[in-house]
């Protein structure tokens, strides 16, 4: 009974402050497109996504780096137009800290890349990373545990098949 209490208690701090420091700072992958799209804005969203999400796919489990693609031209995201000055396609990258965006990036240079995904593929991955580098910097300015290196350690120590409980907490 000791060893399963302990094994909660350690599951609960490992899971609640991992929760607190990815919510705190993360960065949001946004393709935006209008709403009638040819051959080579759907390519643009493939590669964009297919990269992100094969790169980074520790970064998105954890709820660190996240991928969504968002019409422009609807009435509810219309806002995103003058935020980010879209005048068509758009891949941009914007770092948040307690929900709100404090950078952001255009990946202006995916129209160039296009036709050699393996360009396009470098590319995404070189301005993610320096953002990613933004995030950790943010994240050393405060004393947050588990510390930067051990962020994704409670996915190493424990599958989500042994998983019996989960107790979310929230300061």
């Amino acid at each position: 009974m000791k060893k399963f209490c302990l094994s909660i208690l350690v599951l609960f701090i490992l899971f609640n402050t991992n929760i607190l420091a990815i919510d705190k700072i993360k960065v949001d992958v946004l393709y935006f497109h209008g709403t009638f799209r040819c051959n080579t804005c759907l390519k643009i969203e493939d590669y964009s996504k297919v990269t992100v999400e094969s790169v980074f796919e520790k970064e998105i489990k954890s709820g660190l780096v996240s991928f969504q693609s968002i019409d422009f031209q609807e009435e509810k995201n219309e806002h995103y137009v003058d935020k980010y000055k879209l005048e068509t396609q758009a891949l941009i990258l914007s770092v948040k800290e307690n929900g709100k965006e404090i950078k952001f990036k255009n990946l202006e240079k995916i129209w160039d890349f296009v036709s050699d995904y393996d360009q396009f593929k470098a590319y995404v991955i070189k301005e993610v990373k320096k953002l990613l580098k933004t995030v950790k910097d943010l994240y050393l300015k405060d004393i947050i545990y588990p510390s930067y290196n051990d962020i994704f350690n409670a996915f190493q120590l424990v599958t989500p098949e042994d998983i019996k409980v989960v107790i979310i907490g929230q300061d």
